[in-house]
């Protein structure tokens, strides 16, 4: 058992230290803002939809949420297969 506990802890640890850090830049805030003032989504979902367009990434997600934002149709891909 503490073995297995151990070897989940370098995985975490592995896992973040090999993460990018994005901060929230002035151009991530204002598509926050952007996104705020024409879809009803959640604080915490339009940051992460923001972050993705401002960086033009691909965001994979289980959140239908999502769909609710116009500018994001393309760039987000919705699943709920995981493995």
């Amino acid at each position: 058992m503490l073995n297995h506990i151990i070897q989940e802890e370098i995985g975490i640890d592995s896992f973040v230290n090999s993460s990018n850090i994005i901060n929230l830049s002035d151009s991530v805030v204002n598509k926050c803002i952007e996104i705020r003032r024409n879809c009803k989504v959640k604080t915490p979902d339009t940051i992460i939809a923001a972050i993705a367009m401002v960086h033009n990434f691909i965001l994979l997600s289980r959140d239908t949420d999502l769909n609710r934002i116009s500018d994001f149709k393309g760039k987000i891909h919705l699943s709920d297969d995981f493995n």
